[in-house]
């Protein structure tokens, strides 16, 4: 599987560095969907930003759907505190 590395700029954009083009967050499942790995990196600090950016592209994908998650569920990540939240997405990494 190939990774495909994003740079993201102050103004938000996101530039795909093997095509040359920039993307918008739309633009990210399609090249997952294509069978590559995306690594994302903020451009001014180098920090790998990949979980934020593709949570922020998740939730974008997800408003355009009827729901992403039932409420109940969003509820019950947003009443736990971030450490809970921290285990349970990596218990749930694993699974997958």
């Amino acid at each position: 599987m190939s990774e495909v590395i994003l740079k993201k700029y102050a103004n938000r954009q996101l530039y795909h560095t093997e095509t040359k083009k920039y993307i918008n967050l739309e633009g990210i499942p399609e090249i997952i969907a294509g069978g590559s790995r995306v690594k994302v990196i903020d451009n001014a600090s180098g920090k790998d930003i990949t979980s934020e950016t593709l949570t922020q592209a998740m939730l974008s994908w997800g408003l355009k759907q009827e729901r992403l998650l039932p409420p109940a569920i969003l509820h019950s990540l947003i009443v736990c505190k971030p450490i809970s939240i921290a285990i349970f997405f990596s218990q749930l990494s694993n699974c997958i």
